[in-house]
């Protein structure tokens, strides 16, 4: 529950100086004066009433100077000035828009004590000056006096012919303020920012300071960049910013705390907030005791990839309200992304997609925050579909240039289906099916498996309640350091690494599914690119079930790790294809020095046709295309705990004794308890500081006949599997985290409709890159 800073800057009133067009030749030491010492009886050292002051010598517009004269062969006083035009030749002569001053003429300006440096600006009206003065330093025009405890007199003594001058600026050199100085109207409202492409307004700065909603930008030193990216022009949507660079981050005084956290990817670079070290992802408690900027330096001798900046105070838990649109054939938004485009929301004020069963071919991107997909039979008994089929040939030119086969061919990071922009905080969805076609509904054949994303999560937030991810390789990509995503029952489909990436992601009651594909008999259910920081892939309470397609035989695999990768070479040949040589397995791979896959499995039920061994190696291919293990074992963070066969009897580690990474442990109902307690708060769930109380899966609005005909039994399948389990059947799910005042009498109402209509929900899903 954010709000999007508004802009809020100081402005800073620095002194002005006014510099005429005309050079100047003259002393830069201080001067004697014969004549001065013999008139400075008459010298009127009466200070000027205040340290800025500008004597206007446009007789035009100045009466008391047109009313003075011309001053020659005598001294006069005019404004806190002294005028001596006793020398011979020298002359003080007002005129319409200037004064002619000739040389001997001297003019004493009174400078009242003051801190800091002053100057003293001669504004010419024309040609050129040359003067010389009894304190002070003088630069062309400009004499420039140090500061002083006490009142003095400046002696000007002019020596050019003549000088035309329409005014002389007296103003004190008040020092720059050290950047960036105190926030100015900072509320203690939770606040985010948005680093993507999505965020147009990203400023470029390199060799100086700038600001982006409230946020001061110091890139003055050597190396030090802030420079927005987008995917179109450099591949990557978010910004970079160089190590040298600080970031200022506004917080204001309230009660409580707040935590921040910084979302992108760190690569060669160290991240410093308040001169603590921390990790992209993880939340960071700092103090609200005062208004102020909280830095956070890049360090180090790469960059940060930054996506987005989160502060969460302890004190602001602000009302939500929403917004509902329909989308279907005949409502109000014919498409999905038409309804997205043409409404705003935010996390306070959110956006709901009710959504009429259906299937809607197309491809989505949600790049704003506060958004929910939900069907609109609150039943679930009709579908709602997303689907197209675009994919990742990984197809590479021999310089490792991706080379896309055709308009579908869009890589892993660009494919899915549905997009979650890194800005779509807290994107919810309800008894929604994500579905990539590809490798699904088409390109079925042996040997055309290839990664094609269902669902790709990019956002802190995200929630999901029994909701159907259909895919085949890479189905479900939870992407980003940190963010928080929470799979609430529901249904993934896949064959390779069908859920995969670095968020941490729980899920709870979900079946996850190992499909069949022409050709292939192994399988991977996981692949996690954890950061060190990041706890990873909790699968709590769920069930992992296996086609009946695959024989005893079958090679299928808890979850492999990705990324975690040992010290290798890799060589490119002319066709784009690689391969390994080097392997050192007992040294870490410098690219991934960071990553260190994560996956638990917490009290779930595990299909009996996955291997003994549990877990598979990532491998590489050496030249002769034999697999090689490329995996740096210490940073593999795998773990099974209280698992269970399909009869729910519990599995004995000493039965599974071949075990290559990871570890497997029997724990007893209470131990069971406090593993689900620690990894959720390690995780970042809860209703302290930082932490997010996920919703408590009440459907965001209330039956609607309109879109049940009371007739379907079972929900749409999509995918050509047909292995689909019942949703939630299994054990009770975990007590809820927190409640954020949805009625649950409403779903215990729902519950009982279906029990006695018999209905029995069933559902499919996906797969990764």
């Amino acid at each position: 529950m954010k709000k999007t800073i508004l802009r809020a800057a100081g402005i800073l009133l620095a002194a002005g100086m006014i510099f005429g067009g005309a050079a100047a030749t003259a002393s830069a030491t201080e001067v004697s004066n014969p004549t001065a010492s013999q008139s400075s009886s008459s010298v009127n050292t009466t200070a000027a009433s205040a340290i800025d002051h500008t004597w206007s010598l446009d007789a035009s517009t100045n009466a008391a100077l047109a009313a003075l004269g011309t001053v020659q062969g005598a001294s006069q006083t005019f404004d806190g000035l002294t005028i001596d035009a006793t020398a011979v030749g020298a002359k003080f002569a007002p005129r319409t828009n200037d004064t002619q001053i000739n040389a001997g003429t001297i003019i004493g300006v009174p400078v009242p004590a003051h801190t800091n440096p002053a100057t003293i600006t001669l504004s010419l009206s024309g040609g050129t000056t040359a003067v010389t003065a009894s304190a002070g330093e003088v630069k062309d025009n400009v004499i420039t006096v140090p500061a002083s405890d006490t009142d003095v007199t400046v002696n000007i003594t002019f020596t050019a012919p003549s000088s035309y001058l329409n005014s002389i600026v007296l103003a004190e050199q008040k020092p720059e303020p050290a950047f960036p100085g105190t926030p100015a109207a900072v509320s203690a409202t939770d606040t985010s920012w948005d680093f993507t492409e999505a965020a147009t307004d990203r400023p470029t700065v390199q060799g100086g300071t700038a600001d982006y909603h409230g946020i001061a930008i110091d890139a003055r030193v050597q190396g030090a960049k802030f420079s927005p990216r987008t995917t179109a022009a450099s591949g990557g949507s978010d910004t970079q910013v160089n190590a040298g660079t600080i970031l200022y981050i506004p917080v204001a005084q309230a009660e409580g705390g707040a935590s921040i956290t910084v979302q992108g990817q760190a690569y060669g670079a160290t991240l410093k907030l308040n001169d603590a070290d921390i990790a992209t992802g993880a939340a960071s408690v700092v103090s609200t005791d005062s208004t102020r900027y909280v830095p956070l330096t890049v360090a180090g001798a790469g960059s940060l990839y930054l996506t987005g900046i989160a502060i969460d105070y302890a004190a602001d838990s602000p009302a939500v309200a929403s917004h509902i649109v329909t989308v279907g054939p005949n409502e109000q938004y014919q498409s999905i992304q038409a309804a997205l485009d043409a409404n705003d929301s935010s996390e306070t004020n959110r956006l709901v997609l009710k959504i009429a069963p259906g299937d809607y071919r197309e491809k989505v991107t949600v790049t704003k925050p506060g958004v929910t997909f939900a069907n609109a039979d609150v039943t679930a008994k009709r579908a709602v579909t997303i689907r197209a089929s675009y994919y990742s040939s990984n197809t590479f030119d021999a310089a490792g240039n991706f080379v896309p086969q055709d308009a579908f061919d869009l890589g892993t990071n660009k494919c899915a289906t549905v997009t979650i922009g890194a800005g779509a905080t807290g994107f919810a969805a309800y008894g929604i099916t994500f579905q990539n076609d590809y490798n699904v509904v088409d390109h079925t054949a042996e040997g055309q498996q290839t990664p094609a994303v269902a669902l790709n999560t990019q956002a802190d937030k995200v929630y999901l309640k029994n909701s159907r991810i259909i895919g085949r390789q890479d189905t479900l990509y939870v992407q980003g350091a940190g963010n928080r995503v929470y799979v609430d029952g529901g249904y993934i489909e896949g064959t390779v690494d069908f859920v995969f990436g670095d968020a941490n992601a729980y899920f709870t009651g979900t079946e996850l599914h190992m499909a069949a594909f022409p050709g292939k008999n192994n399988g991977y259910f996981t692949a996690a690119n954890t950061k060190k920081s990041g706890v990873g892939l909790v699968i709590d309470r769920c069930r992992l079930t296996v086609s009946d397609a695959y024989g005893d035989n079958a090679k299928l695999s808890l979850g492999r790790p990705w990324q975690t990768f040992a010290k290798y070479s890799q060589v490119r040949t002319a066709d784009g294809s690689s391969y390994v040589t080097d392997v050192n397995l007992n040294a870490k791979n410098d690219t991934y020095a960071d990553i260190s896959s994560a996956v638990t499995y917490l009290d779930s039920t595990i299909s009996s046709k996955v291997i003994k061994d549990r877990w598979n190696v990532w491998t590489g291919k050496d030249k002769s295309g034999k697999s090689v293990d490329v995996t740096f074992h210490p940073d593999v963070r795998f773990a099974e705990y209280a698992s269970h066969d399909e009869s729910g009897a519990l599995l004995n580690p000493a039965d599974y004794s071949k075990i290559v990474l990871g570890k497997m442990e029997a724990l007893d109902a209470a131990q069971v308890q406090a593993k689900r307690a620690e990894l959720l708060a390690d995780m970042g769930f809860g209703t302290e500081a930082g932490q997010w109380a996920a919703p408590d899966g009440a459907w965001p609005f209330a039956f609607d006949q309109k879109y049940s005909t009371g007739t379907d039994t079972t929900a749409s399948q999509p995918g050509t599997d047909s292995q689909a389990g019942t949703v939630s059947r299994h054990r009770p799910k975990a007590k809820q985290i927190a409640n954020t005042g949805s009625s649950v009498a409403a779903i215990a109402v729902v519950v009982l409709l279906l029990v006695a209509a018999g209905v029995v929900l069933v559902v499919v899903r996906h797969k990764r890159q």
